[in-house]
């Protein structure tokens, strides 16, 4: 009843695994092209969101541009993952081939604070920045103190290794940049640093559990779920102790060629249906494979998902969160922040666990039918979306209708003016909105004009009944 022994493992014979880590060796070198990632949720200032995945080639590295490169000690054989949490912005700084400047929120060019997110670009609540032009701006969402909140992150070239959510709060991530000179280009390097040291302490004071979750969502169908049994290291992490997470998928040849991780089968708890497993298995090939399915290297048709926990002893206002991936078989890193307002009640966008059924996705389609009829009923058409958010009519108001309905609330997009202006089902909402205030005048107008009736006859004298009025 054994399964038999999966192709690649650790007993190989020594000529096939010279060949492995070669392999493993020349996915190193390429990777310094190819590695790209991007926080998906919550909507990143880096213009991340769950539809980056189906953006092609190019418009996708030019969304996923946030990195690091030549993060490694030493050697470039050892990488970021092999130490999480040590490569700092004064190690970048100090790169003996070239400068590069480190930030928690991702640099579009390395070569300057300027091009981080937050600093200049995407700098006010909400923006986002598309690096050469702004992007979207977006509605954060609002996390309760002490709730459990879903993250996602999107892997266009995976390099294993894995990644870590901090929070600082905005007050004190703008009071870091009082540091820095106007224009901040004209900063002198002991400005720099100083802003350095005091964005990452910002957040490295905050460094976010994980709940014992984590999932892999297939493109962003709510009901296409793959459980896994999370992964997590916090020996030798910086912060001290600090919990880190491992990327649940391992890149090509990384442990058939002799490094650590645990293979992409071995990590699944379960299915939440028949076609995501088949999906899972043409991506990363069947249960007698390691790590070198098809699309190990790839996996860009999945979120990786978890949940983090909110503190409950935080000051409530507006945060940044970052999201940084030290990766090991590269020697990059990648980070992204978004904006997340944390609250002492439940806000309006709280997210959902991961479902392992289809019911989600029955409730989405029931909400979008509803609202399409709706909208077709009032002859309404739908007008043409901005760039920044159709990405060049990839997406329509169809699919921000039906977004907003995975995630519980079919008008979540109707808070962006993009959406609302051209949108019908937005229209539909905002007259029932209307009609049902009109309403609501009317009643208390009735009742004025009842109560004008009452105090007319109280001061003629009648009686005021039951019957009488």
């Amino acid at each position: 009843g054994d399964k038999a022994p999966r192709a690649g493992r650790k007993d190989l014979s020594p000529m096939a695994t010279m060949a492995t880590l070669l392999n493993g060796m020349l996915v190193l070198f390429l990777g310094h092209a190819a590695g790209h990632g991007i926080l998906t949720v919550p909507h990143s200032k880096n213009n991340g969101y769950p539809g980056s995945y189906a953006l092609d080639r190019s418009a996708y590295y030019t969304t996923a541009s946030w990195w690091l490169d030549r993060a490694y000690f030493g050697t470039p054989k050892v990488t970021p993952w092999m130490r999480p949490g040590h490569f700092s912005w004064a190690d970048a700084r100090d790169l003996a081939d070239v400068s590069q400047t480190f930030h928690p929120c991702g640099c579009y060019n390395p070569h300057g604070v300027q091009f981080c997110a937050g600093v200049e670009l995407a700098h006010g609540w909400g923006e986002t920045s598309m690096g050469p032009v702004a992007g979207p701006k977006v509605t954060p969402p609002q996390w309760p103190l002490g709730s459990q909140q879903e993250t996602a992150f999107n892997l266009y070239a995976n390099h294993g290794g894995g990644y870590v959510y901090m929070l600082c709060k905005r007050t004190d991530f703008l009071q870091c940049q009082k540091d820095l000179s106007e224009p901040i280009r004209s900063s002198t390097r002991e400005q720099v640093d100083a802003y350095l040291k005091c964005i990452w302490d910002c957040f490295e004071s905050n460094v976010l559990e994980f709940a014992d979750s984590q999932w892999l969502e297939y493109q962003e169908q709510r009901d296409m779920n793959v459980t896994m049994k999370p992964s997590s290291r916090s020996e030798g992490t910086l912060p001290a102790q600090s919990s880190w997470r491992w990327i649940p998928i391992p890149d090509t040849t990384q442990i058939t060629g002799g490094g650590d991780g645990t293979c992409s089968w071995d990590a699944v708890e379960s299915f939440s249906n028949d076609q995501v497993k088949q999906h899972f298995t043409e991506d990363f090939g069947t249960d007698q494979l390691c790590d070198t399915g098809p699309k190990v290297h790839n996996p860009n048709n999945w979120q990786v998902k978890d949940k983090v926990i909110v503190p409950a002893n935080l000051p409530v206002g507006e945060y940044v969160l970052s999201w940084r991936w030290d990766c090991y078989m590269a020697d990059q890193i990648w980070s992204n922040c978004a904006d997340v307002e944390i609250t002492n009640s439940p806000g309006t966008q709280t997210t959902t666990v991961a479902s392992t059924t289809t019911t989600t996705g029955t409730e989405s389609t029931a909400s979008s039918t509803s609202s399409s009829s709706t909208s077709s009923s009032s002859g309404c058409v739908d007008g043409e979306l901005p760039t920044e958010w159709s990405q060049s009519g990839r997406f329509d108001c169809n699919y921000f209708r039906e977004r907003g309905a995975a995630y519980t609330n079919p008008l979540a997009y109707c808070a962006h003016a993009a959406i609302r202006n051209a949108c019908c089902f937005c229209e539909s909402s905002l007259r029932q909105r209307r009609a049902l205030r009109r309403g609501h005048r009317g009643h208390e107008m009735l009742a004025l004009i009842q109560n004008a009736k009452v105090t007319s006859k109280v001061k003629s004298g009648d009686t005021v009944g039951d019957t009488e009025l």
